[in-house]
């Protein structure tokens, strides 16, 4: 059974808040204000995103929920809650997966379990990324990152990621007990027929669907996001 919604004290559990892929926890700005005021909030950087440190080796959404762990055992952290966004909802669910006794509700944002569930306007847009282009995220990493230089390597790695690796299969995905709130979009850049079997998969799961919306949902409809988070912890 996933943790009560609350510590044995009472109090909230701390959040633990994982941003999408080439990009930073700068993708929490429009909420963080509003989720501080009633929990402790871990806003992490994935490794070699924001100002973590590239590492060797490819990369997996194992390796990214073994880098949580690793640092809520620093703080020694032992029950928390999720919310992902795009590459971090993807971590999310690997987290509920390999780690159930510590994984409480979880908000998942735009997830793919696999890369055949991303749209075919997406998958034409990761063949076309140029690590030498200069663009927002390029800009933010630049302004954040402890190893500016890292962004072309760190573009490659992502890109293996997206197209090459996948999260859980649907039996693993089944597996998971913890409440999840799944949220998408009808012009997000994972097919809406993934989104759905991801949900009729997984055994606790709400599935809300925004209309008019695309990928960059935390970003766009802020508000609306919020809202969804607080009645879901309640």
């Amino acid at each position: 059974m996933p943790p009560a919604n609350r510590s044995t004290s009472g109090a909230m559990r701390p959040l633990v808040m994982l941003h999408g892929g080439l990009s930073s926890r700068m993708d929490w700005i429009a909420l963080t204000p509003t989720l501080a005021a009633g929990r402790e909030l871990l806003v992490i950087d994935t490794r070699g995103h924001g100002d973590s440190t590239l590492e060797d080796g490819s990369f997996s959404y194992s390796q990214f929920a073994s880098d949580v762990i690793r640092v809520l055992d620093h703080l020694q952290i032992d029950t928390f809650d999720m919310l992902g966004w795009s590459d971090g909802a993807n971590t999310a669910l690997s987290l509920a997966y390999q780690y159930p006794a510590r994984t409480g509700y979880t908000i998942i944002i735009s997830a793919n379990i696999d890369p055949s569930g991303l749209t075919p306007k997406a998958r034409e847009m990761i063949a076309r990324i140029d690590s030498n282009g200069w663009s927002l995220t390029r800009l933010l990493h630049w302004v954040l990152s402890s190893d500016k230089g890292n962004w072309p390597l760190l573009v490659t790695k992502t890109a293996i990621l997206w197209t090459q690796h996948s999260v859980l299969s649907l039996a693993q995905i089944g597996q998971i007990r913890t409440p999840v709130l799944l949220i998408t979009s009808s012009e997000d850049d994972v097919e809406l027929s993934h989104s759905r079997a991801l949900s009729t998969a997984l055994t606790d799961c709400k599935l809300v669907v925004l209309e008019g919306v695309g990928h960059q949902i935390p970003h766009s409809v802020p508000g609306h996001v919020l809202n969804l988070i607080d009645d879901f912890l309640l």
